[in-house]
């Protein structure tokens, strides 16, 4: 009988080796479709499993990154002090403890100042001033409703319509009110979650303050280890220019939105606008999204106004908002960020729909960075494939 030779025998095994194979991952296949809908269920289960997990992990690592300037601003301050300079590990942990008190504290004093600004305007407020409003705005609504019946007795539309638009309006009021409970009780029942959450995301952050250095040396001796130069330098261009991008607006937009808040409460307040801080607190939270900080400083300081029924109160409180925002947008916004680069702004709008559809509130903060990055990217690639061209050229 006549034998096969080894590289015969070696290449029917092959052959073997990938039937099966394939036969192997067809029937899993199969059976993956025959069960889709548990399949699925099972992969949406261990995504959300594991974005409970990475959640704090992200937090804390965003966290982290905006305070680690002025960790490492302690730090080098505290080897100024004689016998510290080799004492890395020391003046490190405490250039940290220094950092956590201080964003503690900032972030108390906050609270307390919008905590009992609140307080104090509820209290101010008599039940006779909320009667007398609630009684003119009834008024108001029955004399509008009036003046829209004769409207459309004019046009010859009969009070059945105007009951049936009614219906719909009231029926649709209804709905949006049913909605804000169910909400409101959903965040109420994901207190504990969020506090664990954040308890999580605080220790996290503070790891990563107190060894961010050896992470960062660890994983990319990792990196280079398992990827060629080419991927590896491409990789780190990229993070460097994400972390110029990045850090640069959301530091500078975070600078700018303490500015807002300060300067707003201030000016509020010295001219008796009610609620003054809570209104510059929120105008500086808008700010860190751009086109929301001018919409909300406009928008509640005249809601007060016309609720407190002072006129002059409002145009002069009007004026103030417009110059404090024009000083902020024309000198102190592009102070800050004059080392971040320049978006046009319909880039700025395309890049805020997107992030709004895609990541709410989140993804409108962090749409205008990203959209930087892409521009910065685009720009290199089109710059190397012009180089390369005038190489090849020459």
């Amino acid at each position: 009988m006549k034998k096969l030779r080894p590289e015969t025998n070696s290449k029917y095994a092959q052959i073997s080796f990938y039937t099966i194979l394939t036969v192997v991952i067809i029937f899993i296949l199969a059976r993956i479709v025959d069960h889709l809908p548990a399949f699925f269920g099972a992969v949406g289960s261990g995504l959300h499993w594991l974005g409970v997990i990475l959640r704090p992990l992200v937090t804390g690592f965003f966290i982290a990154y905006l305070l680690y300037p002025l960790t490492n601003f302690f730090q080098r301050q505290l080897k100024k002090v004689p016998g510290w300079n080799q004492k890395a590990k020391l003046t490190r942990g405490l250039a940290v403890l220094c950092t956590v008190v201080i964003a503690f504290v900032v972030i108390f004093v906050l609270l307390t100042l919008m905590i009992s600004t609140v307080t104090q305007e509820l209290h101010a407020v008599r039940l006779d001033d909320i009667s007398n409003f609630l009684t003119g705005l009834a008024d108001t609504i029955r004399s509008f409703f009036s003046t829209l019946s004769e409207w459309l007795s004019s046009m010859s539309i009969g009070s059945e319509d105007l009951t049936t638009i009614a219906d719909k309006i009231s029926g649709w009021g209804t709905s949006i009110a049913q909605k804000a409970g169910s909400d409101i009780l959903n965040n109420v029942s994901k207190i504990p979650s969020f506090l664990a959450g954040s308890m999580f995301a605080i220790i996290f952050s503070i790891y990563f303050q107190l060894d961010g250095e050896g992470l960062k040396r660890y994983w990319k001796r990792v990196y280079r280890a398992i990827t060629n130069k080419k991927i590896y330098d491409g990789t780190r261009i990229l993070l460097n220019d994400a972390d110029r991008v990045f850090s640069g607006y959301i530091r500078g937009q975070l600078m700018d939105a303490v500015f807002m808040a300060v300067v707003v409460s201030v000016a509020l307040a010295l001219i008796h606008v009610p609620f003054a801080i809570l209104i510059g607190i929120l105008s500086g939270i808008g700010n860190l999204i751009p086109y929301l900080g001018p919409v909300i400083a406009y928008g509640s300081t005249a809601l007060v106004c016309l609720v407190e029924g002072d006129i002059r109160m409002l145009i002069v409180s009007i004026i103030v908002v417009f110059i404090i925002q024009t000083i902020d947008g024309n000198v102190i916004n592009p102070k800050f960020l004059a080392n971040t680069t320049h978006v046009h702004p319909v880039l700025v709008i395309v890049a805020l729909l997107i992030g709004s559809r895609s990541g709410g509130l989140i993804g409108m903060i962090f749409a205008v960075p990203v959209a930087a990055l892409i521009k910065v990217e685009f720009e290199r690639l089109i710059n190397d494939l012009i180089r390369r061209r005038n190489i090849k050229s020459a």
